[in-house]
C-alpha cells in the first residue's frame, strides 16, 4: 500500500499520449492550499450571506424573522467553523471544507425562504406564515446540531483501515474508451427498442419520469459508462481535452445520458465534475470556468426542461432545443423549479411539521432501501422506497420523488437522536475519506474518485449514499478494466 511520503513525483510512467507531471506541492497540502486572503473572502460571504438575509427580512417584515433570523446566524456560524479555526493542512478540497464550500448552492436556493418568509407551501396550506417561519427556523437548529455532530465524528473518528490499491499507467485510452462509448450506445439503441423508439420513450416522461422509469436502473448503469470512460480519460490523460475524439466520446455520452433518464442535473454535474478535477490535478483555481459552467447550466436547464415539459401535453416538441432566449434562460422556468425545491416546496418542512404526530417514525426504512438499491424489485417485490418517492407520495401526493434533505429524512427515521446520528457517522465517514486520499491522492484516477464521491455524498442521506455508490463503482469497474487499477488484499 502506498502511502503520501512514498508517493514518487511522477505518478505513473508517462505514456506517449499521456505525458504529464503532478505540479509541484510547495505547501504540503495534498488538498490545495488555500491562502488567507481566499479565507477571509470566503468568510466575508457566509457573514454578507447572513446579515444581508436579516436586514431584508426586517425591512420587509418578513414571518417569524425574530426566530428565523437568530437560527441562520446560529447555523452560519457552525458552518463557518472549519474556516475559523483553520488547520495548515486543509485546502479547498479537504472534506470539512469543500463541504462548507458546496452549501453555498444550497443558501443561494434558500435565501428567499430567509429573507423574505414563506408565504405557502405546497404541502402545507392551511399553515400561516408564521408557523411556516416556525418549522424553518427549527429546521436550522437541527442542521446547526447535526453539523456540530459531524464535526466531533470527524474530529474523533475510529481508525479505520483504508483500502489497499495499486494505480498502473494508462495505455490505449484513445481507443478503450470510444469501445465503451460504442457499447453504450448500443446497449441504449436495444433498451429503446423495447420502449417503443426514442420518442415514445421521451414522450413517457411526461407520465412522471419515476412512473415510466421505474425498474430501469440496470440499463442507465450500462448506459452511463460512457460518461465515466470520458471522465478518466480526462483526469489521467492531461491531453485528452485538446483531442477531438475525446469532444466526440464526451457529446455522444451526455447524449445518450440526458436522453435515457431526462435528468438535466446529470449533465451539469458531468461539467462540474470536469472542472473540479482540473482544478485539484493542477492545484490551481478555476473561478472563470465555474462560471462559464454556471451559465451553460443555466441555459442547458432551461432548454431541455422545455423539451421535458413538452411532454406534458402528450407529444415531444424538439423544436424546443433550438428555440432559447438568455432571458428565458435566467427566468422563472428556470431557476423557478430549482429554488421551490427549498422553499415553498422543501421535503423537510412537512416532516417536521408531521412526524411524529400525524405520520409515523420509518426507523430506518429509507436507509435500508438505499443499501436495497440494487437488488431488482422482481426478486424482493416488498423492498422500501427511496425516501424522495415516500416524501412525494406521503406528503405531496405526488408520484414523483420530493428531495427529503439530510435532516429531514433522519428526523424521519429517528427523530433529534438521528439526527445527530447520522451526522456524526457522516463525520466518521469523511474522516476516512480524507485518510484514502491522503494515501493515493498523487494518482489522477484517485482524484476523480474522491471528487464524484465527495460532491454525491455531500450530506448524511440515502440518496447520498445511493448517488456515492452509483458514481463509485463504474469508476471502480473501469478503472480495472483499462488495466489503470488493481485491488488488493489487506
Amino acid at each position: 500500500m502506498s502511502t503520501l511520503a512514498s508517493q514518487p513525483r511522477v505518478p505513473f510512467p508517462a505514456s506517449r499520449r499521456g505525458r504529464w507531471e503532478m505540479p509541484s506541492q510547495p505547501d504540503g497540502s495534498p488538498f490545495v492550499r488555500m491562502k488567507p486572503s481566499h479565507r477571509v473572502m470566503v468568510l466575508g460571504f457566509f457573514l454578507v450571506y447572513a446579515l444581508s438575509a436579516g436586514v431584508l427580512a426586517l425591512l420587509t417584515a418578513a414571518p417569524a424573522a425574530e426566530l428565523v433570523i437568530p437560527s441562520l446566524f446560529l447555523f452560519i456560524g457552525v458552518r463557518m467553523l472549519p474556516l475559523i479555526v483553520y488547520r495548515s493542512d486543509y485546502g479547498w478540497f479537504h472534506p470539512l471544507v469543500l463541504a462548507a464550500m458546496l452549501s453555498v448552492v444550497h443558501l443561494a436556493k434558500e435565501f428567499p425562504a430567509y429573507a423574505f418568509g414563506l408565504q405557502y407551501h405546497v404541502a402545507l396550506m392551511q399553515y400561516t406564515p408564521d408557523q411556516l417561519g416556525e418549522l424553518v427556523s427549527w429546521k436550522l437548529v437541527l442542521m446547526a446540531l447535526g453539523l456540530l455532530a459531524y464535526y466531533v465524528g470527524f474530529r474523533f473518528a475510529p481508525r479505520f483501515p483504508i483500502p489497499s490499491l495499486e494505480f498502473r499507467p494508462a495505455s490505449n485510452l484513445r481507443l478503450k474508451v470510444p469501445a465503451v462509448v460504442l457499447f453504450s450506445t448500443l446497449v441504449f439503441m436495444i433498451y429503446l427498442q423495447g420502449k417503443g423508439g426514442l420518442a415514445a420513450h421521451v414522450l413517457s416522461w411526461g407520465r412522471g419520469r419515476g412512473v415510466s422509469l421505474a425498474g430501469d436502473f440496470y440499463w442507465f448503469q450500462l448506459t452511463s459508462l460512457a460518461t465515466s470512460a470520458c471522465l478518466i480519460w480526462f483526469a489521467v490523460d492531461r491531453r485528452a481535452a485538446w483531442s477531438p475524439l475525446f469532444w466526440m466520446c464526451f457529446v455522444a455520452a451526455l447524449c445518450t445520458q440526458f436522453l435515457g433518464s431526462g435528468s438535466r442535473g446529470g449533465i451539469i454535474y458531468t461539467l462540474v465534475i470536469i472542472v473540479l478535477v482540473w482544478m485539484l490535478r493542477e492545484r490551481k483555481l478555476a473561478p472563470t470556468r465555474m462560471a462559464m459552467v454556471g451559465v451553460m447550466g443555466m441555459i442547458l436547464l432551461a432548454v431541455l426542461g422545455n423539451l421535458r415539459n413538452s411532454t406534458w401535453q402528450g407529444s415531444v416538441d424538439w423544436s424546443t432545443l433550438t428555440d432559447f432566449s438568455v432571458k428565458h434562460a435566467v427566468g422563472t422556468r428556470a431557476t423557478g423549479e430549482i429554488v421551490s425545491r427549498r422553499t415553498v416546496a422543501d421535503g423537510a418542512l412537512p416532516i417536521l411539521a408531521y412526524v411524529p404526530g400525524r405520520v409515523p417514525h420509518l426507523y430506518g426504512a429509507s436507509y435500508l432501501a438505499a443499501l436495497a438499491a440494487p437488488v431488482p424489485r422482481k426478486f424482493w417485490p416488498g423492498k422500501p422506497g427511496l425516501v424522495g418517492g415516500q416524501v412525494g407520495r406521503t406528503f405531496f401526493g405526488v408520484r414523483a420523488g420530493v428531495p427529503a434533505t439530510a435532516v429531514g429524512e433522519a428526523y424521519w427515521n429517528f427523530n433529534i437522536p438521528g439526527v445527530l446520528f447520522a451526522f456524526a457517522a457522516f463525520g466518521v465517514f469523511h474522516w476516512w475519506l480524507s485518510r484514502v486520499f491522503l494515501a493515493y491522492g498523487r494518482e489522477p484516477l484517485m482524484m476523480l474518485m474522491y471528487i464524484m464521491v465527495i460532491w454525491n455524498a455531500i450530506e448524511p442521506s440515502s440518496d447520498a449514499v445511493v448517488g456515492g455508490l452509483m458514481s463509485l463503482m463504474p469508476l471502480v469497474v473501469l478503472g480495472v478494466a483499462f488495466g489503470i487499477l488493481r485491488l488488493k488484499r489487506y
